[in-house]
Order: structure tokens, then sequence, then C-alpha cells
């Protein structure tokens, strides 16, 4: 959808912002805010109801999302003191009130997001790229696999496929593989995507609630529990030519990978471990307390590695922003 207001034009399909004779690319959350204030301009959109649909799951405090508003208010060129497009009705949420003018086009998704898209992602190949990955493993893989037998872990695995593929998509990602016990995600591989690590994290979080949800109905006693850890880390890599879809996924190439694995490792059973270098990229999504140390071989100082848990209401993150990535 095309949406036409003041001097500004949103092309929900090519997820582009036109100010004048300006594009803009503001983060995908602020143009996810725009969206669903642009398709509910007939009536107020609550904070609840705003923050359930931009942060699905989450607990988000109301400075983010104010602060996501002054985002999209200067994107556009409004202002809240003397809105003339977005107007806040205090109390109860806010309401786009400027003119619009919609251009349909049947081949485009019905909101805006690579998550809703019926489209993979596309995948930049052959050149070094500053993304971040996700690597996953069951910690009681082994035992599920001898104790409750083949078919069960079988079953077990399609339902962590089907929540992997789900949530990574939904956030921007590639689900690489899955294998065994074990998954790998990339985030920042498919082009236009700048907020690769927050992206990461919020698929981290909400696929570690997936499966907390399953296990209810998955694993019953005498099975063990469905414990998943995640570790996440941003990095350089060199994405191969081998794939540019997720129907062939391409192959990742770089220590990044090695060293996503190694946080994921020291993570404890049912928890989310995240490097520095993705804890100072993805300041704005979680809570983060500090876990331990990482050394690495070839490196004279170790990574610190932090545990994620999910933000709650009111609580600040502002513990994140002395972290500087090494």
């Amino acid at each position: 959808m095309i949406y036409r207001f003041g001097e500004c034009e949103f092309n929900t399909h090519c997820y582009t912002l036109r100010h004048a004779d300006r594009f803009l690319r503001p983060r995908p959350k602020v143009l996810r805010v725009l969206t669903y204030l642009l398709e509910h301009a007939d009536r107020v959109v609550t904070r609840e109801e705003l923050c359930a649909e931009v942060w699905p799951r989450h607990h988000i405090s109301n400075a983010t999302l104010e602060s996501t508003l002054r985002a999209v208010r200067q994107a556009i060129g409004d202002n809240g003191r003397t809105p003339h497009l977005i107007q806040t009705i205090y109390g109860s949420g806010y309401r786009f009130v400027g003119a619009i003018e919609m251009r349909p086009d049947h081949e485009m998704p019905s909101s805006l997001g690579i998550a809703q898209s019926s489209s993979p992602p596309t995948i930049a190949s052959g050149e070094q790229q500053l993304v971040t990955l996700l690597c996953g493993s069951l910690t009681h893989a082994i035992t599920l696999s001898t104790h409750a037998g083949l078919a069960t872990f079988a079953n077990v695995m399609h339902v962590v496929c089907e929540h992997a593929h789900t949530e990574v998509h939904r956030h921007g990602g590639t689900l690489l593989y899955v294998a065994g016990g074990s998954l790998m995600a990339i985030f920042g591989a498919a082009l236009a995507e700048t907020d690769h690590a927050q992206r990461a994290v919020l698929a981290a979080l909400d696929l570690h609630q997936a499966l907390h949800d399953s296990q209810i109905t998955l694993c019953t006693p005498p099975t063990p529990s469905l414990d998943i850890r995640l570790g996440l880390h941003t990095g350089p890599v060199i994405v191969s030519g081998v794939g540019d879809t997720l129907k062939s996924p391409p192959v990742v190439i770089g220590d990044t990978a090695v060293l996503a694995a190694a946080v994921e490792q020291r993570a404890e059973p049912g928890t989310i471990m995240c490097s520095d270098v993705t804890a100072y990229y993805a300041q704005e999504v979680g809570d983060l307390e500090v876990a331990r140390p990482l050394w690495v071989e070839g490196r004279s100082t170790p990574f610190m590695l932090y545990r994620i848990v999910p933000v709650t209401s009111g609580t600040p993150c502002s513990k994140l922003r002395l972290c500087m990535p090494r």
C-alpha cells in the first residue's frame, strides 16, 4: 500500500518513506508504528494496543513508546506540541488526523515488515557484512532422544523448527539450519536492515517464550523438560553466493559464527546469553545482567557476556549504555 499525506509518501511494500524530496530510512519500529496508525486512522489507537502490535509479548516502558512516537513525528514533519498529522489523545492514545490518500497494490503485503511478507528476505552475498547470529540448542537433546524415543524427539524438533522459522522470519532474519538439537539464524544479511542486533534479540525472546509455552503439551514426566539455551553475537561475516533465499540458505564464513556458538554454550539451560558487542547494539530491547567473561583464543582481553531478560514495564535500559563493543 502507498500512503500519501502532507509532504510524505510511504510505500509499505518497498519499505520507503519520502518526505518532500528526501528519502528517509527510519528504524523499522518507527515505520511499524506509522503503519499501524495509518491503517487505523478512523479511530484512536490506545497505548496498550500499539505496544501489543509493535512489541508483541514484551512490556515496553512509556519512555520507549514516546521516543518512538517522537521519531515518527520527526520523520514525517509533525510536531507533538502543534500536531497536524498525529494527535495525542491524553489518557487514551494516538490518532492519525491528517488527510490520507491511499493507492492499493494487490502484490503488496497487508502490513509492513519482513516477518509478515510472503517472500523471504533477500540476502546480499559475496561481501563482508556486520550481522548478528543467533545460536540455540536443546540442553537435554540426547536424554530426550534416548529416554523418549526417536519418534518423540523428532516431534519435539519439528515444533522447535516451526517456532524458530516463525520467530526468526517474523523479525527479518534467515534460519540457516536446524540439525540434531541445534539451530542457527542470521540477522542483518538481508538488504536494508540496520537494526539486526535488536531484531535478533527480539526473535530470541519470542522463540524462548514460544518454546516455553509448548513444553506444557510436549514434555510430560518422565520426558525431560524442553529447555533451550540461546546465544547471540554480532560481528563481521562473508555470506557466500551458495544461496540467497530461505529455500536455499546462505553459507556464512567467519569466526563470528564460532563465537556465537561459544556464547550459546556458556548459557545456562533455559536462558539467553549475548556478547558485549550485541548488548551495545541492542540497548533498547531488553534488560541485561552481567554474567561472566568469555576468553577466546587469540584475544588478550575477554568478551563480557550478558544474560538477557525481557523488559518490564517502567524498567529503564540505561544500564546498557556504558557497554562498548570491543
